[in-house]
């Protein structure tokens, strides 16, 4: 179904044709009124014939309940199982009751002759429906309740007060509805471990420091995040939890056995498609899987398969060593439809491969595909075999989003690119694929293009746009800067990221905002913001956490402009003369 067809509302309502603008929590939509009788009428009678006195029809409405649907969500109320002993049916649909603020309605009651109704609920709450089918002068009524759920939003926040003020800093994660009151944000970990001021700075932009799993509407999502936390020698350690949206603090405790001190630490969470498992990475690169609920086995599927000293030359187009002070992170782990797991790995000094492991200790790993350029810092696998993945075709080219697949000798074919780069400062990255799998979301920038002034050195991010997997022209949706995201909420109804808002002074740190936009556009909700001085927030990307660290025993650097330049020059710089 295409991005409009989701949010359009349909009543097919006889002989009316009539459209109301509505604005919903998450975007802008038409209610929309049309004919569709299908040319059922019976045309012999004419038709301002009484109704016959006696019915010669036995007619019985009949319609399900649907599950409920987050606002924003298309759901369609279904009568064809109605029946009737004679004639043709045809069906007739009222809009009985809504929640306080929707702005939905029915303005006619005249017979659609249509079994279904389409609707997208704007607010929470419930909508009561009466279907009236009727056929030879008879008729039935049935009716059915749609319950709306506001969807919720997962994002990390960190404060580093001014020492003056005799606060501690704190980084914890938090996550918020969108009801049309606002909602509240509730805090999801609740640490109470001393954090170093700039790890809370830090943490808060650590776009591959947490992930989270949506679940159907009216149940508790999933979490898994990572927080720092510092020992007495001022050195800092990882520490790894998981838990459900709706559970009170603490989450559960997974440790930091496996997750530093000494860097990579611990990164990349990732939910499997049905939330029962996760990956993570460990301080040795080794991909570890969890239960969600913390009380499955724990797998430690396969070691990454490059050292961390390998990793500043083989993952990003610089040359830059591990002991420079760069935290530099694998390629996240992506999970099929089938429950195993897969991620790209540097296979030569050209190439970089999709190898596929199943969830057990110490797994086999199989090449799936190999492909030319630099190694993407992300993939996603559809059903059907394809991959997605933004990488470079070679260090000196642009960054582009592709859809793949193997050939026969298991080399990468390019069925799809998203993007047209036309320059080496071109990057497409952080992005994410629609629940249903139909479309992927990503942010990209031109050198040139899509900013009326120069974007600043050194910050990450680009443009949200949102293309069909099909590979129709990708539509940009966000009209700000973006530093991480976008993330799919709402059943795939919203989109999520963190928006640039600009350098705060004095201290030139990054000031951004969490938001909520509509696929389709529209106004962006601000869920939560920071100043860039005091306070730090961000959603959850896959952009490179390419941050400067002090290693074990250093503190931190002061300021995330050192943090987000170190940033920038692993991301953005071309290697020296002598390559890899």
């Amino acid at each position: 179904m295409s991005i409009s067809m989701r949010r359009a509302l349909a009543l097919s309502l006889a002989l009316s044709v009539a459209t109301a603008a509505c604005t919903s929590l998450i975007g802008d939509f038409s209610l929309v009124e049309s004919r569709a009788d299908g040319g059922l009428r019976d045309s012999s009678i004419p038709v301002d014939s009484p109704v016959p006195d006696a019915p010669t029809a036995t007619v019985v409405a009949t319609i399900s309940t649907p599950p409920p649907v987050f606002i924003g969500q298309s759901v369609t109320l279904d009568a064809s199982d109605s029946t009737t002993t004679q004639g043709v049916l045809t069906f007739s649909w009222v809009l009985e009751s809504i929640p306080v603020g929707s702005r939905l309605s029915t303005p006619s009651h005249s017979p659609s002759y249509a079994s279904t109704l389409t609707f997208v609920p704007d607010v929470a709450g419930n909508y009561l429906f009466t279907v009236t089918v009727s056929a030879e002068g008879a008729t039935d009524s049935q009716q059915v309740t749609v319950t709306a759920v506001a969807p919720e939003i997962m994002f990390a926040q960190g404060d580093a007060p001014d020492a003056a003020a005799g606060s501690s800093p704190t980084l914890d994660y938090f996550v918020s509805d969108l009801s049309i009151d606002g909602g509240s944000a509730a805090p999801l970990i609740c640490s109470d471990a001393s954090v170093p001021s700039g790890s809370a700075r830090l943490g808060a932009y650590s776009s591959r420091a947490f992930d989270f799993w949506e679940a159907p509407p009216g149940a508790a999502s999933k979490f898994a995040a990572f927080t720092w936390e510092a020992f007495s020698d001022a050195g800092y350690t990882a520490h790894l939890w998981a838990g459900t949206f709706d559970a009170s603090c603490p989450a559960i405790d997974l440790g930091t056995a496996r997750f530093g001190p000494n860097a990579p630490f611990g990164s990349e969470p990732r939910f499997s498609p049905d939330g029962t498992r996760f990956a993570v990475f460990d301080k040795n690169w080794t991909i570890v899987t969890f239960a969600s609920d913390g009380n499955g086995a724990t797998h430690a599927v396969a070691t990454y398969g490059l050292q961390y000293s390998e990793a500043g030359s083989a993952l990003d187009p610089v040359d830059e060593q591990a002991d420079s002070g760069y935290v530099l992170e694998p390629p996240r782990v992506t999970w099929t439809a089938a429950g195993d797991l897969a991620w790209a790995i540097p296979s030569d000094e050209s190439d970089w491969e999709v190898v596929i492991a199943h969830d057990f200790d110490s797994a086999p790993l199989t090449t799936y595909m190999t492909c030319s350029g630099v190694t993407p810092r992300e993939i996603a696998m559809l059903p059907d075999g394809t991959v997605i993945a933004s990488y470079r075709d070679s260090r000196e080219g642009s960054e582009d989003m592709y859809r793949l697949k193997p050939d026969v000798l298991l080399r990468c074919v390019h069925e799809v690119r998203y993007t047209m780069g036309t320059s080496t400062a071109s990057v497409a990255t952080d992005f994410a694929l629609s629940p249903d799998g139909t479309e992927i979301a990503f942010l990209q920038r031109e050198s040139l293009d899509l900013d009326a002034g120069p974007w600043p050195e050194g910050i990450p991010g680009g443009y949200l746009f949102v293309a069909p997997v099909s590979g129709d022209a990708p539509v940009q949706i966000s009209t700000e800067r973006v530093l991480y995201g976008p993330r799919w909420i709402a059943g795939g109804a919203a989109l999520s990221f963190t928006r640039f808002d600009g350098i705060a002074t004095p201290t030139g740190d990054i000031a951004s905002s969490v938001v909520v936009v509509g696929v389709d556009g529209g106004s962006e909700r601000i869920i939560a913001s920071g100043d860039g001085v005091h306070s730090f927030v961000s959603t959850s990307g896959s952009a490179a956490c390419s941050a400067a660290s002090g290693r074990r025993g250093e503190s931190l650097p002061g300021t995330m402009g050192a943090l987000l330049g170190a940033l920038a020059s692993i991301r953005r710089r071309r290697p020296r003369a002598s390559g890899r």
